[in-house]
């Protein structure tokens, strides 16, 4: 569709206005953001390019939003029912929770002759928090991008795990112990 210049920059098309329908899209108008080079939105809508242009940059700014699956005793109730805690217990404060960050590192690595990886998500951070210990809050963080510096920072999570473990087991109820240790034995066998 071909408009006149006062319907474009109103971007409004009155029912009187005069327009010509035009059957090959590559004749519209396509706007294209010029604030930064490597911007690469487009639309067809003027409003929209002026409105990117104006809040368009070349920082990132990323925001997280923490989200909970699940419901909230259904962990609780599972682990009841298989008697591994009490139905009395309420103590909700043994649990831990993770969170993992990472992000997409450009790799344009060849595998084999048709697959080629243009990314990788590799781990930034690693976070636990649990009730049971003090301090409650832990974070592991790479000190650079390097595949040693990824592998430091795994093996020091882990090892924060065992010793957090040990803490916890310590304080378990007398029948978590044997099912753990019972579950133990049927995996070996």
């Amino acid at each position: 569709m071909v408009i006149d210049a006062e319907t474009l920059e109103s971007e409004k098309i009155d029912i009187r206005s005069e327009i010509t329908l035009v059957l090959r899209s590559t004749y519209l108008s396509k706007f294209w953001c010029s604030v930064t080079p490597s911007c690469t939105y487009s639309t067809n809508r003027l409003w929209t390019i002026k409105y990117h242009e104006s809040v368009c940059t070349d920082e990132v700014h990323i925001t997280y939003k923490q989200t909970v699956y699940g419901g909230k005793d259904r962990i609780r109730n599972e682990l009841v029912n298989l008697g591994i805690i009490p139905q009395t217990d309420n103590n909700l404060s043994k649990f831990a929770t993770f969170d993992i960050e990472s992000f997409n590192v450009e790799k344009n690595e060849r595998v084999g002759k048709k697959t080629l990886i243009h990314a990788k998500q590799e781990c930034v951070s690693i976070a636990v928090t649990c009730g049971f210990v003090e301090p409650k809050d832990y974070i592991f963080i790479r000190k650079d991008m390097s595949h040693a510096s990824g592998i430091e920072m795994v093996q020091t999570f882990l090892d924060k795990l065992e010793t957090i473990h040990d803490e916890y087991f310590a304080n378990l109820p007398q029948s978590a112990k044997l099912y753990y240790d019972q579950i133990k034995e049927e995996i070996k066998n």
